[in-house]
């Protein structure tokens, strides 16, 4: 005698929402301490190809002015539309970091890094454990 088989219903799944800088930043401050808002920045001035720009405000820097908050406030996360924007966003920032290209930017030591269609700045102003727990978490925020 054959046996009946049934089969099971196919599986459905749902599509997963993309993440987005303020969520991700708000998944930072909760593995940093020291953040203290998340609060955006005005995107006319790091690029216009970004889609979203967002500061962390660190407790460690004092003297951010949140009227007018950048990287200077701890650190700034970056959203493209895709992974060659964040590409070609940190190549433009290698380009003014570097004293042989004309108009460079004097002075700064920050710490940049890409991952998906993100770049994360970190300010050179905070001490290496800092650099070290932003590097940190937003490599488990955004995983590659």
């Amino acid at each position: 005698m054959a046996q009946a088989t049934t089969q099971e219903p196919a599986a459905t799944t749902t599509p997963e929402t993309p993440l987005t800088a303020q969520a991700a930043a708000q998944s930072m401050k909760s593995a940093i301490p020291q953040v203290l808002q998340v609060v955006p920045d005005k995107l006319s001035l790091i690029s216009a190809e970004a889609t979203a720009v967002v500061v962390l405000v660190d407790s460690r820097l004092p003297s951010c002015n949140l009227s007018d908050p950048d990287i200077d406030c701890g650190a700034s996360l970056e959203q493209y539309p895709d992974k060659g924007g964040a590409i070609a966003r940190m190549q433009q920032i290698e380009r003014a970091n570097d004293p042989s290209t004309p108009g460079h930017i004097t002075g700064r030591n920050d710490t940049n890094v890409a991952s998906q269609n993100f770049v994360l700045r970190i300010s050179g102003t905070l001490p290496a454990d800092a650099i070290a727990q932003y590097r940190q978490a937003f490599s488990q925020v955004v995983t590659v």
